[in-house]
């Protein structure tokens, strides 16, 4: 089928275009959860665990200024759950690049 500006469309069965628009939907929604979901502070403990490292590690990681402390001191950090899970994709062989 050709239309009025001579662009060529091909049939595409009902099921296959709902297939290919569910797939598009699901990650436009995921981004789009991702992006506006709101940010949760967690503990040292907590962004250890999440790390895979130990909490000096964690502590390291805020004073080189890899990870942001949202807390009141340094004695009880609070640090940003996404920057966290950031640096943990960052991570290669189970270190952060540039160390």
């Amino acid at each position: 089928m050709i239309d009025k500006k001579g662009v060529l469309f091909t049939a595409i069965d009902v099921d296959d275009l709902a297939d290919l628009v569910a797939t598009r939907l699901k990650s436009i929604i995921a981004q789009t959860v991702h992006e506006n979901t709101p940010d949760e502070h967690i503990t040292l403990t907590q962004a250890s665990r999440i790390i895979g490292k130990t909490t000096r590690t964690v502590r390291n990681y805020i004073y080189e200024g890899k990870l942001k402390n949202y807390g009141t001191g340094i004695q009880r950090p609070r640090l940003s759950r996404k920057e966290v899970v950031e640096l943990k994709k960052e991570m290669v062989n189970g270190r952060v690049p540039g160390i």
